[in-house]
């Protein structure tokens, strides 16, 4: 542990000094688990392996925060806009890292991060399950895409080409200009701008570390860190992540992070009870969406972007069981962007048989009403969306960051 941050802490603990936080450093939010929310810029920041540490926010006085009490930590000022790479590496841990191929052979890539690229890393190949190079412009194919590659039931080593063809070939070398591979025929070598990605054998994966309390780190260039150590050096991160990673990472790229693995249980690692859903017409799959929308795009309410929830249609109905140790439910409700103009939905919350909250018709334009439910006594949690003021006319329900937070002291809650 850097004994010279330890000494900070315990100075700001008394009394910030005055320049301890230069003015042009980010301003974040932190929403805690108990609903309240912290606001300021970062004075201090110490992520142990095991989850412990704490975070300092300094506005009119600092305030040291818990880990184990943060839901989710939001940079307030807009991040700076950072161009995102088409090139990325996929984890075994379900990370994803932006940045530039360098080179690489039948054990390792060599691969310069995006937002650190005269810095570049050697990452052995069991510790991914891709790479994408040149991945397709619509989002549909490209998150289509991203799923196969990341699919730890997909068999053998993968090429995919950018004419939508698929090859089962192994990576053997890889440089500027072209890929290497082993073919069933013999080798084979195919030119950049040709493959899309490259899918690793999940079989040869190293497993990934199972820890208890980790930083879910998204960055402004599209990244997606998981994060067991992380400390503040003069406005950069050095960060230890779940793949095994150590980077160094400007403290203005973090978008926002959300802390896994201790009280907060979301709604997409839990299996339903139960889901039903009546089209409104004529035949609809239907589909929830994890993280998504229904229909498998980005959830975006009012031009924000969020990385969890569920995604649903009116008339939708999915049933939750209540693990004991959980004590409470949160959530922000509200129509998606790519709802249309005459889109109009209703948000009913069910424990067990009694409605527990109901929201007004809501629109493309309202703005998110965020519900924070005490789940003590009941056996069941129901999530419903109905027709608002219309019948289906271009819904998209986004059930926003839809969590559980749990006892510290109880027992895991099951696993689907």
């Amino acid at each position: 542990m850097n004994i010279a941050i330890v000494v900070i802490s315990l100075m700001w603990a008394q009394e910030p000094p005055a320049a301890a936080v230069l003015p042009t450093d980010p301003r974040f939010e932190a929403i805690l688990i108990d609903g309240t929310k912290a606001t300021g810029k970062i004075g201090g920041l110490i992520l142990g392996p095991d989850g412990s540490g704490s975070i300092t926010l300094v506005d009119d006085r600092p305030q040291t925060i818990e880990w184990t009490r943060i839901v989710k930590l939001s940079q307030v000022s807009a991040p700076r806009a950072r161009p995102k790479s088409v090139e990325s590496l996929f984890f075994s841990s379900g990370e994803n890292l932006r940045g530039s191929l360098r080179s690489g052979d039948a054990d390792s890539l060599e691969f310069a991060p995006a937002l650190a690229p005269s810095t570049p890393i050697r990452v052995p190949l069991p510790k991914l399950r891709g790479v994408m190079i040149n991945p397709p412009a619509q989002e549909s194919a490209l998150k289509a895409l991203a799923a196969v590659i990341s699919d730890p039931n997909r068999e053998g080593d993968a090429v995919w080409l950018t004419n939508g063809d698929r090859r089962a070939w192994s990576l053997v070398g890889y440089d500027r200009d072209r890929l290497h591979f082993d073919a069933d025929m013999g080798p084979a070598e195919l030119e950049r701008p040709s493959v899309a990605a490259i899918g690793f054998d999940p079989a040869l994966a190293d497993p990934v570390s199972d820890k208890s309390l980790y930083w879910e780190l998204i960055l402004g260039d599209g990244s997606r860190l998981g994060l067991t150590g992380a400390s503040l050096e003069k406005g950069m991160l050095q960060v230890q992540t779940r793949s095994g990673l150590s980077l160094q990472l400007p403290l203005d790229s973090v978008v926002e992070g959300y802390i896994r693995g201790g009280a907060v249980v979301y709604l997409t690692e839990r299996e339903p009870a139960a889901r039903e859903f009546v089209a409104y017409l004529d035949r609809h799959p239907g589909r929830l969406g994890l993280d998504t929308t229904w229909d498998g795009s980005g959830l975006s309410v009012l031009s924000r972007s969020y990385a969890h929830g569920l995604g649903m249609l009116p008339r939708t109905l999915v049933v939750y069981r209540i693990e004991p140790g959980d004590e409470r439910f949160q959530t922000l409700l509200g129509i998606d962007d790519r709802a249309g103009d005459q889109a109009s939905v209703v948000f009913r919350i069910l424990l067990d048989r009694r409605e527990a909250f109901v929201s007004p018709a809501m629109t493309r334009q309202a703005a998110p009403i965020p519900v924070d439910l005490d789940l003590q006594g009941a056996r069941l949690l129901v999530l419903i969306t109905e027709f608002g003021d219309r019948g289906d006319v271009q819904d998209h329900a986004d059930w926003i960051e839809a969590r559980i937070i749990r006892n510290r002291d109880a027992t895991p809650p099951t696993q689907p």
